[in-house]
């Protein structure tokens, strides 16, 4: 390793390096991880940390302005002092990758749309990524956590937490995923004392042997079951089986189980829940088969017993039989995807606590890139959200096929609503109780089957006569609209579209929600016609709010999802305390309800002292700094920003406060000397300090924190990367 003096390290050049072959090594600006330096020049008296590739490590070394080091090094630091890197060759976002991959790895993180991630850090690597103390792009996570691609330590983990199991997401299939749980317990260890083994007259009890044989998903977990019944009536039965207490009353369930012969010839097995007279014979042949008896609960009855038997006036005789996992969830069409369970339930999706990034579905079906949801607690109002046969819908001259076409969860349990082709009004609707003067979102999945045109409309005794809109199923298009009315249709792919109309309620008092047949889309509202053809439905939901959030899934009673809140505390190392930069690509859904609708901000834990950036009720952006609880900088936007992705960038410094949307400043403030103190802490569409309300009501695809006021021409660019 060689040191040399130079006189003039700034103007010092290097054969083979450009402009983008230099990075600064500030304390304020770290080193990439997956970058290598040729050279490195200190700027002033330093002590640098590196690792060199070629030996010789520098751990704390004094090296005084203007000394060049030559080498190849990797992890450069300084913790005083500034040196100016000569970078070995262009930076590659894959060799950045591998060192986020694997750190994600070996946090046990789930890991998304790396090609997204990537995509969205490469543009950053020459300049901004190095620059920024945090760079978030959602991708990595897990239970509580969204990890930032930059920390790589415990700073950059950010703290999340949503309440109860009820969220769903759009996932990287482009279907909506729902939390689902396997309730039974060892569902892969019928020997295990969970399973009871009971007999009845002559027969004797099951014979359990454990992972006797190659299970359908090629491991050796399938055990063998080998059941003896002589006698021949009701009261000769050998049974293997498991109680589920605590559930719903008057709720479906699916049981399921995988059954292959273990004979040479098929054997008739019987399934069934011991609370119910119902009973499902299986032909297990000599190929594993997935088997699934459905019942609905009575009204007091919390316990579903799944059960596997023979039983001596069905199937009587010896039976030798393959069995693998078995599962018990709330389902009203079958068996979801099986879940592997041991000492406890599981379930997964987008389970409590667990960051949801949530995927667009583009105009040509494809699926995008995917961003970090962030809503407020929402209830869905609307009973059977997916069951329009239940008696919680009234069908006027309409009728109801349950279960008959694949729904946008990907699963088989999408219905069919048909008219009777009388000359009447058609239609599906459920009656619920509203609060005055409060704003409802009433939402429906539909698609086209043999008919093109709903309609969506809320009764005149809570709603008045304005508040309806049609929808155009072949075209993905809204037509005509309730004068009080603001409607919206979402692609949800495969022929699919949300279709929502928002009106404000005029009394207290129960009221219709309506689905209409409608002829066209410019129908009159409560239009009379004939028609007979059909669409298929998915997932309702009625909500109090000014728009509608993601879709939460009813049963018999109604359902709330908890609020989405992403921040880290504790963080002032990766705060400017004097000057910074805060930068956001956000959407929202609609215009905010609440006050000031958050994006991103920085602060001293409260909301006393903070720079924030949010929007307004009036559609625009707004950029607020506090000091001592009073606002000093106060800049807001004149254009509307709803209607896609924004880039929004807050720069702060003394007398300098300036505000970036799309490439194009949009207010500051030079006359304000005042800088917020103690800046500790840094929340993603999230009220400072916590509270419920004005949480970001969108999704974020980047946050990035800067410790240093970006110049005018660095902010115009990093909104139009």
């Amino acid at each position: 390793m060689s040191y040399s003096n130079i006189n003039n390290p700034v103007n010092y050049q290097l054969q083979g390096f450009g402009q983008n072959g230099v990075r600064t090594i500030s304390t304020d600006q770290l080193y990439i991880q997956g970058e290598y330096y040729r050279v490195l020049v200190a700027e002033e008296d330093s002590y640098v940390t590196a690792v060199s590739v070629l030996g010789d490590d520098l751990t704390a070394e004094f090296v005084y302005a203007g000394t060049t080091i030559y080498g190849l090094f990797t992890e450069v630091s300084v913790s005083s002092g500034s040196l100016t890197a000569y970078i070995a060759g262009p930076t590659d976002i894959e060799d950045v990758w591998a060192y986020i991959n694997a750190y994600g790895q070996t946090n046990a993180a789930t890991i998304e749309a790396a090609d997204c991630a990537k995509d969205a850090i490469a543009p950053l690597l020459d300049k901004y990524y190095a620059k920024a103390s945090l760079v978030m792009v959602p991708s990595l996570y897990k239970t509580s956590i969204v990890y930032s691609e930059r920390p790589l330590t415990t700073d950059g983990q950010l703290a999340f937490t949503r309440s109860n199991d009820t969220a769903t997401r759009v996932g990287p299939d482009g279907y909506i995923e729902k939390v689902r749980t396997n309730l039974l317990l060892h569902s892969q260890a019928f020997d295990n004392a969970g399973w009871v083994k009971v007999t009845g007259g002559t027969a004797t009890a099951p014979v359990v042997t454990a992972n006797a044989a190659v299970a359908p998903d090629g491991t050796t977990t399938a055990d063998r079951i080998q059941f003896s019944v002589t006698g021949t009536t009701g009261s000769d039965f050998s049974i293997i089986r498991q109680g589920v207490a605590g559930l719903t009353g008057s709720t479906t369930y699916a049981f399921s189980v995988y059954l292959r012969s273990n004979t040479g010839a098929s054997q008739d097995i019987i399934l069934y829940d011991q609370n119910s007279g119902t009973t499902l014979t299986a032909s297990v042949t000599t190929t594993w088969q997935r088997f699934t008896f459905n019942r609905t609960t009575g009204a007091g009855t919390t316990t579903f017993i799944p059960s596997i038997a023979v039983i001596g006036n069905i199937n009587s005789g010896d039976k030798d039989i393959l069995a693998w996992g078995a599962q018990l969830e709330y389902s009203d069409f079958g068996a979801t995807d099986y879940i592997p369970t041991t000492a406890s339930a599981v379930s997964v999706g987008p389970v409590a606590n667990l960051p949801r990034l949530n995927y667009p579905i583009n105009s040509d079906g494809s699926v995008g890139c995917p961003s970090l949801l962030l809503e407020p607690q929402r209830t869905n109002l609307c009973l059977w959200s997916e069951s329009f046969d239940n008696a919680a819908w009234t069908k006027s001259q309409t009728s109801i096929t349950a279960n008959n076409t694949t729904s946008p969860d990907g699963y088989v349990n999408a219905d069919r609503l048909a008219g009777d082709g009388t000359s009447n009004v058609h239609s599906i609707f459920q009656s619920i109780t509203v609060a005055n003067a409060t704003s409802y979102a009433w939402s429906f999945l539909a698609k086209k089957n043999t008919h093109n045109f709903i309609q969506l409309s809320g009764s005149a005794a809570g709603f008045g006569l304005n508040v309806w809109a049609n929808f155009d199923l072949n075209n993905g298009v809204v037509g005509s609209v309730g004068s009080s009315t603001t409607a919206r249709i979402d692609n949800y792919g495969n022929g699919w579209y949300r279709c929502t109309i928002i009106g404000t309620s005029v009394a207290n008092t129960a009221v219709n929600m309506n689905l209409l047949l409608v002829n066209s889309a410019t129908s009159a509202r409560g239009e009379i016609n004939t028609i007979s053809k059909s669409v298929f439905l998915y997932g309702c939901q009625m909500e109090a709010g000014a728009y509608a959030t993601s879709y939460i899934p009813t049963l018999g009673a109604s359902v709330t999802r908890g609020a989405d809140a992403c921040s880290k505390t504790g963080i002032s190392s990766l705060i400017g305390q004097t000057q910074g930069t805060l930068f956001a690509e956000v959407e929202f859904d609609t215009n905010s309800t609440d006050l000031v609708n958050r994006i991103f901000s920085v602060t001293d834990g409260t909301t006393t002292s903070r720079i924030l950036m949010c929007a307004n009720t009036d559609e625009t952006f707004r950029f607020i700094v506090s000091v001592a609880a009073a606002t000093v900088v106060n800049i807001t936007t004149s254009a509307s920003i709803f209607g896609g992705r924004h880039k929004v960038a807050f720069a702060y410094k003394a007398n300098d406060f300036i505000a970036y949307v799309d490439g194009v400043q949009v207010g500051s403030n030079t006359a304000v000397s005042s800088v917020p103190a103690s800046l500790t802490a840094a929340y993603i569409g999230t009220v400072e300090g916590g509270a419920s309300s004005q949480i970001l009501e969108g999704t974020v695809s980047q946050a990035l924190l800067f410790k240093t006021r970006l110049t005018n021409q660095e902010l115009q660019d990093l909104t139009t990367l």
